[in-house]
Parts: structure tokens; sequence; C-alpha cells
């Protein structure tokens, strides 16, 4: 089963998430696999410690052993990464700008002679026009070759029309995107170093690395909002129970640090939420979407919560009838502007039930995978984007443009209160939104999927899984895969 279908369990097994009297979630889930990976962790995290104009270094050598950690907050650089450059893809297309097409190929460096797979699932982030970062794993094309997965930083100067890749050493990994408050090279990330949770920086974009081990107790980071280097926001989660004993049920919590992790301090979800998403206005503001569906109650409802004094207390927030994000895949927030945040998820949509629509599923009374079963009224799960104009206070559904057949939205980046683009999928075919105008009105890209390469995962350009967006023309997308692909392709609207 992949990952998507056992967090639409979740659904199933809490109809409260959807809409009376729905007893089903839809049956699309079988289609699409999370690309994003949720790490379980036993550790919290830390941030590097600032100076005037930049990072603090340590002297350089190599990373202590597992079983022997400094106290949590020490500091320790890792060995220098190896560097190379990614093989080039298709000629990129010309044309004007905005206008999005297919730009390039991430795959494994030929030199490094391991699977020559492209990056496995990972977190895109461009923090400045034409300055890209992927992190992932490279070699997940492929298990024919030696060795696990090497973590990698992919690395683009021109928009995501060339890559290097950076290879990870000392036995780190990312759980998170690159947050990059101060500058481009100039950057953070929740990860771990041989398991233990950590907070990974970088001064030259990343070139070269340090990390703080956490206090244990926290959970493993994997959402980090930094608005500078010294105040840091950050969810975490951690298991109820160990490992051996079933993996237990992942516990969401909310971290903060205001004097660049020196102190941090945790605090649990009301009801003990099961949040998927962060982002943050400010020090203060922060907004997080989740599910109800590991909490005490077990209800299984939407949730979105505000907080305005930086996590100490949170507020819920109205969403629309129907609404739901599932944990830790079909959720996303960000926000922009002085109040305004954009979230997606998934929203009923009703529909008459037709056998020549297998990936329609019945959700009100018997059910087959036909859906022939149905008794109308009978309703879909499909993508939806919501906004809220205060902060996360009230939500309201937005409409996607007419035929747009079952949608599924995976990633946003709004570079504005007005400007945002949506990354996701129509049918099987890969698709990009954008609006100008605060979601009244949206443009829309499809990618037709073409031949595939040796190698390459039909997955990986049935959608696209990521995007960011620096500046208006400066927007890089990457196709959505579930175990790596050989060739991931990486969409881009800046000209040229």
């Amino acid at each position: 089963m992949s990952e998507l279908s056992r967090r639409g369990a979740v659904l199933i097994e809490h109809p409260a998430m959807a809409a009376p009297p729905v007893a089903m979630v839809t049956g699309r889930a079988r289609r699409y696999r999370v690309w994003r990976r949720l790490r379980a962790g036993i550790a919290a995290c830390a941030v590097v410690a600032a100076v005037a104009g930049g990072v603090a270094w340590w002297p350089a050598g190599p990373p202590p052993p597992p079983q022997r950690w400094a106290a949590a907050g020490a500091a320790t650089a890792l060995p220098a990464p190896a560097v190379a450059a990614v093989p080039a893809g298709p000629a990129p297309a010309h044309a004007a700008p905005g206008t999005w097409r297919l730009a390039s190929y991430l795959s494994e460096p030929l030199s490094w002679r391991r699977n020559n797979g492209g990056p496995a699932p990972g977190y895109l982030s461009c923090p400045a026009a034409g300055t890209c970062y992927l992190t992932g794993s490279a070699g997940g094309g492929s298990d024919s070759g030696p060795g696990p997965p090497l973590d990698v930083l992919y690395v683009s100067h021109d928009g995501g029309l060339s890559w290097s890749a950076i290879k990870m050493t000392g036995g780190a990994s990312f759980t998170t995107a690159l947050d990059c408050p101060a500058a481009a090279r100039e950057c953070l990330a929740g990860g771990e170093v041989f398991g233990q949770a950590v907070l990974l920086a970088t001064g030259d974009g990343g070139l070269h690395w340090s990390y703080r081990a956490l206090p244990a107790g926290d959970g493993v980071v994997n959402q980090l909002a930094c608005p500078t280097l010294q105040s840091c926001r950050a969810l975490a989660t951690q298991s109820a129970q160990p490992a051996w004993a079933g993996g237990g049920t992942p516990r969401s919590w909310f971290l903060r640090t205001d004097d660049a992790g020196t102190h941090w301090s945790a605090v649990s979800f009301p009801a003990r939420d099961t949040i998927g998403a962060l982002s943050c206005l400010n020090a203060a503001e922060c907004v997080v979407v989740g599910s109800g569906a590991m909490n005490a109650r077990g209800d299984g409802a939407p949730q979105a919560l505000r907080t305005g004094d930086a996590g100490r207390t949170w507020a819920p927030g109205l969403l629309p009838r129907g609404m739901s994000f599932m944990p830790f895949s079909v959720a996303s927030v960000t926000c922009a502007g002085t109040s305004t945040c954009y979230a997606l998820g998934l929203h009923l949509e009703r529909y008459h039930p037709s056998r020549s629509t297998s990936d329609e599923i019945c959700v009100s009374g018997p059910t087959s995978p036909d859906g022939s079963g149905c008794v109308p009224p009978a309703y879909t799960m499909v993508g939806a984007a919501v906004v809220s104009s205060d902060g996360g206070t009230t939500w309201r559904l937005l409409a996607l443009p007419p035929r747009t057949p079952g949608p599924t939205l995976w990633d946003i980046s709004c570079l504005t209160a007005q400007t945002c683009w949506i990354a996701g999928e129509q049918a099987g075919s890969a698709m990009i939104l954008a609006t100008m105008n605060g979601g009244a009105s949206w443009s829309k890209s499809t990618f037709a999927a073409g031949p595939l390469a040796s190698g390459q995962q039909a997955d990986s350009l049935w959608a696209v899984g990521q995007i960011a967006c620096p500046a208006v023309n400066s927007c890089v997308g990457i196709g959505a895969v579930n175990q790596g692909s050989y060739h991931t392709p990486v969409y881009t609207n800046a000209g040229g």
C-alpha cells in the first residue's frame, strides 16, 4: 500500500474529517504516492549561533560516533562534501518570460558511478531569483546499485536550467527544505546525523556545513520557518510509542527559539492534533494546518490553527465545510504580505458515479471499485485551495479553473498576498496554476508526458510535486516522484 493510501485510511476511520454522511475517502490515493518522506526520530532541534553578518563556524573535524553525542547545543562541523555536475538534460526550449516549459532533468552525477538514479523525494526552496536548492537522496531510481542512496543537496544558480550535486558527509541527511533568511547562501535546515536530530547550517550555499545536536524528547524537525537567523519556528514529530511496538502514533510539536538556538521552547498543539504544515508571517504570527486524526478524541477533524505570540497560545480558524488535511501529506500552507495565508488540502466534490470513471469512489453508502455501488448523493475528495485574509482566523474556498478534472494540489508558493503558484496534476497530467489577483482567477499550464527515458518512472511526469517562486518569472517546479527516477523533470517559467 502506498503512503498516501495509508494516510487515506485515516479518513475512512474518521468520517468527521469530511462531511456527513461520508463513510469512505476517494480511491485516488491508490494512484498517487506521497513524495515527501516522513522521518520519525527521537530527538529535537537547535539552531547554529549567529554572529554579526553571518553564521558562526567551528573547527572542522570528524563527527562524533552515534553513541557519544555532545551536550545539546554543542556545535560540530561536518567534513567538506563532494561536489559534482549533474548530467545535462534536454536543451531547454526558448520561451518568453512567464512561459512554463520542461527545462532540465535531475539525475545522479556520472562520476559517482552508483545507480545513475535521480533524487528520491526531497524538499525544494528557492531563496533568490535564479538560486534553488533541492534536498534529497541520489541513487533512488534503481535497487541494483551498490550501497544505500546518498543524501544530496542539488543546487542551481540559473533558475533550474543546470544543477550540481553536493554529497553530504558525516552521516548527515535532511528532513526539511533549506530556509535562507539572510541571504541565498546562508541557510538552515532540519536534519539528522547518524539518526540524531540536528539543525544543519551553511554559510556558503551548501559547500560546508555545521550542525548542533538537539535535546532529546521533542522529535525530528520536519518543517522549519526562520524569519531571521536568531528566530526560528519549527514543527517536530515524535512517536508516542517505540518503533518495536509498532511505531506508535506520531505527535506534533511546535518549537521556537529567539536566541539562535541557545534556548528552545516546545509546545504541544491543542488536543494533541497532528499538524503537517507551517508558515509564519513574522516571528510572532504563524499558521499551521493538519488534522485531529491522531488526537485523544480521535475525531479526525481538520485543523487550521494560528498564533500571535510565537506559539505560546493557539486559536482555531474557521474552515469551509468539507475541507480536510491529511496528516503529513496532502497539506500545504504559505503566508505572504501582512495577513494573507493560503492552504492546500482536500475538499468534498459531488459527482454522479459511472462505471467508466474508475478513480471515483463512492463515499456515501456501499462501494465498489468502479463506483457502481454508490447511492446518490455521492462525493469524491479532490484537491482544493483556501485563503485567509485575516491571519488564519477565517478561510474561504477558492474556485479552480473550469475543466480541471480531479485535481490533486501538492504545493503552493506565494510571492505576495495576491501572487501565487500551485503545483499539482489533473487527470494524470502535470499542472501548474497561477493567480495574480489573490485567487479570484487562475491561469493553468499543463505538461503532456512524453516518451520516457531509460529508467524513468512514469509518475515523475504525472504531477509537479513542488514549486518555489522567488520572483514572478523565476519559478521552478520539480516533478513528483515516489522513490526516485533516473531523470526527474524540472519545470521553469524563466525566459530564455
